[in-house]
């Protein structure tokens, strides 16, 4: 009886040793994002970078199965946004909420002391202004892209240009101005003294 059960274990060890999953096979870690991308993830990106006639091969750069969901949004959000102008509409892409939602965490985890940043992200459509929480245990938390790793591969990745960070006291007290960020410098000083 144990020796089918651990022909088994054996097998499922095997199998995720052969698909490059040599952490989540030991058991070592224990986030979904941080195990490698799905052979499905890396085809559909190189799918969409050869729609976008991209000459770049992004697939190269994801290491993580989050990172691949990440760089998938993206690609994704581009060619929506090539197809709006090739319809004539030469709007931009509706704003986002990373300035609400990165607010709306520092409140609810206040007691973890997260930090608040306002700045710029390199995307594929270029630098866009950006807000995410970098927390005390040297991780960020992207709350657009709903991806927590580590700071240094964060700033990797997106390459961010940090306009100001905030504690969680002069986060509440920026919500004075009326509105969740960007804030500048003249709000800032109205309302924190800086």
């Amino acid at each position: 009886m144990i020796q089918p059960l651990f022909n088994g274990m054996l097998a499922i060890l095997l199998a995720k040793f052969c698909l490059n999953d040599i952490p989540h096979a030991a058991g070592i870690t224990g986030s979904s994002y941080d195990r490698p991308p799905t052979i499905g993830q890396l085809h559909y990106i190189t799918g969409l970078r050869q729609r976008l006639k991209m000459t770049i091969t992004y697939e190269r750069q994801v290491v993580t199965f989050g990172e691949a969901g990440r760089m998938i949004r993206e690609l994704e959000a581009e060619e929506k946004h090539r197809k709006r102008l090739e319809g004539g509409n030469p709007n931009p892409a509706p704003t986002g909420t990373c300035y609400h939602d990165a607010w709306r965490y520092v409140m609810r985890h206040t007691e973890a002391q997260p930090v608040l940043v306002h700045g710029t992200i390199h995307t594929l459509s270029g630098r866009i202004n950006h807000a995410w929480v970098e927390l005390p245990d040297g991780t960020v938390w992207d709350t657009a892209s709903k991806v927590k790793m580590p700071i240094e591969r964060y700033y990797q990745l997106v390459d961010p240009i940090v306009e100001d960070r905030y504690t969680v006291d002069e986060a509440a007290t920026m919500l004075n101005v009326g509105w969740h960020g960007p804030w500048n410098a003249e709000e800032r000083m109205k309302h924190i003294g800086r």
